[in-house]
């Protein structure tokens, strides 16, 4: 995605310090190692919404970028922050259960190195960006009025994203691998009993079950049809 958007203005507006820049700020390079273990534990907090802050900002650039009209910017970056801290494979192709959890894929999707940390679940601070991005999740949800709660929210962010995808081959394969995120979330709905929508998730789920292959995504008019009967269904 950072080749495919410029994130450069996002990343700049918002510095995230390490635990060896808090040290270096407090000029306490030559402290005994439990003195600055205190004081890098005392400052987590900070650092840790230096990162929320970050995923935030970098979320609502893709989304806005992609949605420039703000029809469903909120619902994009709420998806990119799920599918970023849960990620696709394990045991039943569902990512991770909670923030930096076990999973197949690797990457802290869709950002690669130096926009979400080092860029992998699987790296030293991969648990911590996982915990940023469900952090960023809901701030979306609380700062930006969007269909966070209904399958048909999801989906029809999913439509725009196919539109801005067109014909392009690299963005057309980035929606495809959105789609594999969106059928793990969904699958985690329909394994929730609790959830109210939980036979609207399961036609989302099979939806994204991609007879196109990984590179391909559903055709925007599947996705189209699909909004339109959740949305009925929901009303």
């Amino acid at each position: 995605m950072i080749d495919l958007i410029d994130l450069t203005e996002s990343i700049n507006a918002t510095p995230v310090p390490t635990r060896a820049d808090t040290i270096t700020q407090a000029e306490a390079e030559n402290w005994p190692q439990p003195a600055q273990e205190l004081l890098c534990r005392s400052t987590a907090q900070e650092r840790h919404q230096s990162r929320v802050a970050r995923c935030f900002q970098v979320a609502r650039a893709v989304a806005l970028a992609i949605d420039p009209q703000e029809q469903r910017d909120g619902e994009i970056a709420h998806l990119l922050c799920l599918a970023g801290w849960q990620g696709v494979g394990g045991p039943l192709g569902l990512g991770a259960e909670a923030p930096g959890g076990t999973r197949t894929s690797q990457r802290i999707w869709p950002w690669r190195s130096h926009v979400c940390g080092k860029g992998r679940a699987n790296a030293s601070d991969g648990p911590a960006w996982c915990q940023a991005l469900y952090g960023a999740q809901t701030q979306v949800a609380h700062e930006v009025t969007g269909d966070y709660y209904v399958p048909s929210g999801y989906v029809a962010a999913f439509e725009v994203v196919l539109e801005w995808a067109g014909e392009d081959p690299e963005r057309t394969a980035w929606a495809a691998e959105l789609q594999q995120h969106l059928q793990a979330i969904a699958g985690r709905r329909v394994l929730n009993a609790w959830d109210p929508w939980r036979a609207l998730w399961a036609e989302v789920y099979s939806a994204c079950v991609s007879p196109f292959g990984a590179t391909a995504p559903m055709p925007v008019q599947d996705a189209q049809a699909l909004r339109i009967r959740l949305r009925r269904a929901e009303e």
